[in-house]
């Protein structure tokens, strides 16, 4: 296949075009390159990798002519950086992303992916699956569901839409985050040799490691499509659902001289634990990795200087750096 990455010089974007290559697929990376194309290391001179700069709010009809699929990824991509810009956020990942899924279409596009999130449950009591009601707390989320019900309302015959709800997603990546729970806790833990745990840490977050996410996307593309049209999928591991204050436990378990320090307040009142079994029903698929593996292998890459603590690797400092530079948000 001929697949549109949108967004897929991102954290999880540089994985899933790997995994699309290996599977043997022609990738066709459509980004702004924020974080430049050294990204994507020796797979830049790949024969079947092709990269296209641009903006996903004034992509146009000739980007998927020939395509066979569409993942988008492209998004502003967490809860605090959402809330930048109400507008912004709102014109990139609900807008552009269902016009997109309009010009597919029209180009005879048969296959679009969306990258969704977990997050859409928002403060559930229980165990949440596919057939659960939402409860979006915050604009991201809000933002993804609108965006999952709209692309559904497109799906035809010959036109499957499937969104992909993912867990937290935490592991090494090129274009690696430190703005996420598991991989945040790592970093501070190393950093400072202490964990600040908010409310108590009983809040639950389901997560996944970034290589299982692109796997998934990869099953998901190959598996038949009368199988998946307008179909949503949770992505990730029944047994990876956790309390915030277990992911700190297994971060001071893994990091040398850890301190967990409880905070009663938390602005934060995201809670939902999430079942997992219908991916494995439909796709086969099931995680490879478990987050203490996560934890290791960063605290590895930042033994080794390999992983870089700076801005470009903070989501929210990033973004309002860009946001300053009206040029570059297109305001």
């Amino acid at each position: 296949m001929h697949v549109i990455l949108s967004g897929g010089a991102g954290y999880i974007g540089v994985p899933l075009a790997a995994a699309l290559l290996e599977a043997g697929h022609s990738v066709s990376v459509f980004d702004q390159f924020h974080f430049g194309a050294q990204v994507f290391g020796p797979w830049r001179e790949h024969a079947r990798l092709r990269l296209i700069q641009g903006d996903i709010r004034s992509a146009n009809a000739d980007l998927f002519r020939g395509a066979d699929a569409v993942i988008q990824l492209a998004a502003l991509s967490n809860d605090p950086t959402a809330d930048l810009d109400r507008e912004v956020t709102r014109a990139i990942n609900l807008t552009a992303t269902v016009r997109c899924a309009h010009l597919a279409r029209e180009a005879g596009v048969e296959r679009y992916l969306f990258s969704s999130s977990c997050s859409v449950y928002g403060d559930s009591q229980g165990w949440v699956d596919e057939n659960s009601t939402p409860e979006p707390v915050s604009l991201y989320a809000q933002y993804k569901l609108e965006a999952e019900v709209a692309l559904h309302s497109l799906a035809t015959e010959s036109f499957c839409v499937t969104s992909l709800r993912s867990a937290t997603v935490y592991g090494v990546a090129p274009r690696m985050r430190f703005d996420l729970v598991a991989n945040i806790m790592t970093l501070h833990a190393w950093k400072r040799g202490r964990l600040f745990v908010l409310g108590g840490g009983r809040q639950w977050r389901p997560l996944v490691h970034v290589s299982d996410v692109a796997q998934a996307f990869v099953l998901a593309l190959q598996a038949p499509a009368n199988l998946l049209n307008r179909t949503i999928l949770n992505v990730g591991d029944n047994a990876q659902n956790f309390q915030v204050r277990d992911i700190a436990e297994i971060v001071r378990c893994v990091v040398p001289n850890t301190r967990v320090e409880q905070v009663s307040e938390d602005d934060d009142n995201r809670s939902y634990r999430v079942a997992f079994d219908k991916a494995e029903q439909l796709l086969g698929f099931k995680t490879k990795h478990h987050v203490e593996d996560g934890v290791k292998e960063i605290l590895e890459g930042l033994e080794k200087g390999e992983l870089r603590d700076d801005i470009s690797t903070q989501t929210l400092a990033f973004y309002r750096n860009l946001f300053d530079d009206r040029r570059v948000m297109g305001k």
